[in-house]
């Protein structure tokens, strides 16, 4: 099993919306592109100043 850090995920979620955003611009939706970059980036933010809380196991 692969076991991430979350810093490694923020890295991944990075990655893939740079991606999906370089596709939209090759496609002339450089505005889609751009709101993708700022949400994905926000969403990093917003997680990184999230607390953490531990998991409550499954019933």
């Amino acid at each position: 099993m692969i076991v991430l850090s979350l810093s490694q995920i923020d890295w991944l979620l990075l990655f893939f919306a740079l991606v999906g955003a370089l596709s939209l611009i090759l496609f002339d939706q450089v505005l889609a592109a751009a709101v993708i970059i700022i949400l994905m980036a926000s969403a990093i933010v917003v997680d990184r100043h999230m607390p953490r809380h531990p998991r409550r196991p499954a019933l």
